[in-house]
């Protein structure tokens, strides 16, 4: 048996021939299951677009053994279940300033930027975390339009078109901390897991709001929830 030292996605690895040609193939295929979806969806990558996606996955993958980025589970199927995750909703975004509340690894807002023209803020109040945003909005060229707030959405004083994050708190909760940067006739577009209705009906004790319900391609049971309209009660 053959054992090489390579950097995968940057950090040093020891791992047999074998391995090292399973774990590339196991890449690869997750990386063109997601070129599929996203054809299918209608939304094919330019080449810039996936070169951008590809080294994002890169970059996430080496952050996320220093910090937690995102969940062991989901690791090995970044392209899936997270770049995808993010981008299967593009087309519900509608036109405005954006803010991603707790973006952490930058999903969504990250990769809405690499599609998308319009002004998005990531917000992450983690040091760790915003450190990699910002290297994210440099080396992806993206500092024209998404810009990174190191600090809690509680002392954020501009307005926005879009509020929206990925498994962050419950709606209810949400709602409670960033009310004051809801622009007028703004929307929320939060991705939710299987609880979402159970966390609807829980918001609705407290909040008024139209709601519209959008199904993943990636998670059984997950929604994207968007709310207009919404009132405190």
């Amino acid at each position: 048996m053959y054992i090489i030292n390579l950097h995968f996605v940057g950090i040093p690895v020891y791992i047999s021939l074998i391995n090292y040609c399973n774990i590339w193939a196991f890449i690869m295929l997750d990386r063109q299951q997601f070129l599929k979806k996203m054809a299918e969806i209608g939304h094919e990558p330019t080449t810039q677009q996936l070169e951008k996606c590809d080294h994002y996955a890169a970059k996430l993958a080496q952050w996320n053994e220093r910090i937690k980025l995102i969940g062991p589970a989901t690791k090995d199927h970044i392209y899936m279940r997270h770049i995808l995750d993010s981008l299967q909703f593009l087309d519900n975004v509608p036109r405005g300033t954006i803010v991603d509340v707790g973006s952490g690894g930058g999903m969504p807002g990250v990769l809405w930027a690499i599609f998308l023209e319009q002004p998005i803020t990531l917000c992450e109040r983690i040091g760790k975390k915003a450190a990699f945003l910002k290297t994210m909005v440099r080396e992806l060229d993206l500092s024209s339009h998404c810009d990174v707030v190191s600090d809690d959405i509680l002392n954020e004083k501009r307005r926005f078109d879009i509020i929206t994050a990925r498994a962050v708190t419950s709606i209810s909760d949400f709602l409670d901390l960033t009310e004051h940067c809801l622009a007028k006739d703004g929307q929320y577009l939060l991705m939710k897991g299987g609880r979402y209705n159970e966390e609807i009906e829980l918001a609705t004790k407290k909040w008024s709001f139209d709601v519209e319900l959008h199904n993943s391609l990636t998670e059984d049971n997950a929604k994207l929830v968007i709310l207009s309209n919404t009132q405190r009660r």
